[in-house]
């Protein structure tokens, strides 16, 4: 298998799955791991804010680094690093311990996304660039799915085996695919200096140099990616807790009932999605789906019983998969290909700081009422909605 080094998105694909379906596997068993450290509501919030900041701190850093170094080795590095963060959560028993775990895995998991993206579009041509960002998508829909029932049911049997199970899987992935993957993008072996390392760590560094080529369009549509990435965000890290806190449900609810949305995901993002991606411009679809993801966020409102409000979450997820997807794609169109891993680590670095403010403001907002975050998360949708409207009307057609 390894004695030839392959370039094929077929291998990478299915690599990259493997390695989601490690690195999901914990998310399920999170609520119960802080209800048994007798830990704070907000605490789940916080927790993946610290996340969400250091990898909007450290995506424009790794988007640069690939571009000169190449993917596929610090895609290793990156996986190894995740692996030691989940390692110290597993460890942590308390807050500032979890925090401060989950920021070391929010560093390196900002570097495995952005050579996930980077590795999917240079291996594609112009014209497959779309498909196989879909492609991307959906295995993340789909892996997440996976690791979810898988890790559910695993922290129904021992918490610590769940967290060694995946610590082991998340650096064989990464072994594997260093191994097997060719370097698409090698780099131009520039030796960077300490002050240039950390000044494209800097994320308002990287954006204010990207300012200079980037036109007020684009930084529009990353407007529209940071509140529906707020959104998205703050929806599903209430909709974990809430089963949890609401209802008592054990690990491996959560993990049924992600697999089950992962499936919906597959069937939407196979037909739905392909079909708008090559029949339409993708900017108009966005807009009705956002528009309907803002209507459930709402409806859990009046969602007293669990089938109800389990039904009204699993429309959500599915518009949310149609979502990502058709943003990605048009993510991808908006890139140039001699700066994909710098423009692809703005859009990662963007989604990041969209991560942070849903994941901390749906655990604070949490305390005043279990149902606030999903409202929140409507009307973070309807601001996006509104932005990508602007931007169909106004943007001109030669931008």
């Amino acid at each position: 298998m390894f004695n030839k080094k392959s370039s094929s998105l077929i291998w990478f694909f299915s690599f990259m799955m493997m390695e989601l379906i490690f690195a999901n596997l914990a998310h399920p068993a999170t609520p119960a791991l802080i209800k048994n450290l007798n830990l704070p509501d907000y605490t789940f919030g916080a927790a993946f804010a610290a996340m969400a900041f250091t990898n909007f701190l450290f995506s424009p850093f790794w988007g640069k680094l690939s571009d000169h170094k190449g993917r596929v080795k610090l895609y290793m590095l990156a996986c190894i690093g995740y692996a030691f963060g989940q390692f110290l959560f597993m460890q942590a028993t308390t807050e500032i311990g979890i925090f401060v775990a989950r920021g070391i895995a929010g560093f390196f998991i900002g570097g495995i996304n952005v050579t996930h993206l980077t590795y999917v579009m240079d291996g594609s041509s112009l014209e497959d660039r779309a498909k196989n960002l879909t492609i991307h998508s959906t295995i993340f829909t789909i892996a997440g799915s996976l690791g979810y029932l898988i890790g559910g049911f695993l922290g129904n049997v021992s918490i610590p085996l769940l967290f060694t199970v995946q610590i082991v899987g998340l650096v064989f992935s990464g072994t594997v695919t260093f191994l097997k993957m060719k370097e698409i993008h090698p780099g131009d072996g520039t030796h960077w200096q300490m002050k240039q390392l950390l000044d494209a760590s800097n994320p308002f560094s990287a954006f204010k140099s990207a300012s200079k080529s980037i036109s007020i369009w684009v930084w529009l549509f990353f407007g529209v990616v940071f509140f529906s990435v707020y959104g998205s965000t703050a929806f599903d890290q209430a909709f974990n807790y809430y089963i949890r806190d609401q209802f008592g449900f054990p690990p491996s609810y959560n993990g049924i009932l992600k697999a089950g949305v992962g499936i919906l995901a597959l069937l939407v993002n196979s037909t739905i999605c392909m079909y708008l991606i090559r029949k339409t411009t993708m900017k108009k679809p966005l807009v009705w789906i956002m528009g309907l993801t803002a209507m459930t966020g709402f409806a859990v409102l009046w969602s007293d019983q669990a089938f109800t409000f389990i039904a009204i979450s699993i429309l959500f997820f599915a518009l949310n998969s149609i979502y990502s997807v058709l943003i990605q794609a048009l993510a991808g169109k908006e890139s140039r290909s001699d700066s994909t891993g710098a423009f692809m680590g703005m859009f990662s670095s963007i989604r990041a700081l969209g991560m942070i403010f849903g994941s901390l403001l749906a655990g604070l907002i949490y305390a005043f009422g279990a149902k606030l975050a999903f409202v929140m998360a409507g009307v973070m949708f309807l601001v996006a909605l509104i932005l990508m409207s602007i931007l169909i009307r106004y943007r001109p057609k030669s931008e």
